[in-house]
């Protein structure tokens, strides 16, 4: 076999140099390509973490604004009650206030009637108790007020409700029992509140209390029985003080 003639194997390596050339070439562009698919990648991934960074800061102040509106929530709520509180019972005693007592018998009267239950109240005065005031002054005789609400609250039963009806007058809710036996509560309550001993500086100050107790008459209206126990009161009052008296 003869050898290939120069010019023929000069242009077979001039014909592989065109292609290694061009393979060159092609890889070179195909580099470029996957170097900007890379920094591109790059750019991407890092606006993606950007993102994610972003939307946990989101996240995070989206849970912190929900615990803080919990928070005002429930201070609110503690608020609200607190106001409650403060409108339904007497600061002094601690016993219902005038208006959440009136609610309380409304409640009572209208259950009374649906159920046909019995309902009394006592309307309690503590006696002479202006000479408490005029003797040993008003601080001793705030002192004689809240012994005798705890003289209610150790007295009466959990459904019954005591309020303040005014200055040194007390007013009863007794659900579901009649006149007889709500003059036994009476009689009970006029012997705590006897039985009481509030140390001053002279001594001890003792009062007693006078009761007028009524009974819910048919469609009564609480007006009108609270109006006839408070005259029963005057009655007990009018009779010496000290006793109680059923209207």
């Amino acid at each position: 076999m003869s050898a290939p003639a120069p010019a023929s194997l000069e242009q077979s390596i001039a014909h592989l140099q065109g292609l290694l050339a061009e393979k060159t070439a092609e890889a070179d562009y195909y580099r470029q390509i996957a170097e900007e698919t890379g920094r591109r990648a790059m750019g991407q991934l890092s606006e993606l973490q950007e993102m994610v960074v972003e939307r946990n800061r989101m996240m995070a102040e989206r849970d912190l604004l929900l615990v803080t509106e919990r928070a005002l929530s429930s201070d609110l709520e503690a608020a609200n009650q607190t106001l409650l509180h403060l409108a339904n019972t007497d600061a002094l005693t601690g016993v219902l206030s005038r208006r959440a007592l009136f609610e309380r018998l409304s409640e009572e009267l209208a259950r009374s009637r649906r159920f046909g239950r019995h309902l009394a109240v006592l309307m309690v005065d503590i006696d002479h108790f202006k000479r408490v005031n005029d003797n040993h002054g008003h601080q001793m005789g705030d002192l004689v007020l809240k012994s005798v609400a705890g003289a209610f609250f150790a007295t009466l039963r959990l459904n019954d409700r005591v309020g303040r009806y005014g200055g040194e007058e007390f007013l009863a809710i007794l659900p579901e029992i009649g006149a007889a036996d709500a003059f036994a509560v009476a009689e009970r309550l006029r012997g705590a509140i006897a039985q009481l001993a509030v140390q001053t500086q002279d001594g001890f100050v003792s009062v007693t209390s006078s009761i007028g107790v009524a009974q819910l008459n048919g469609d009564e209206r609480a007006e009108s029985l609270v109006a006839r126990a408070d005259a029963a009161l005057y009655t007990a009052k009018g009779a010496g003080r000290d006793c109680t008296v059923i209207g």
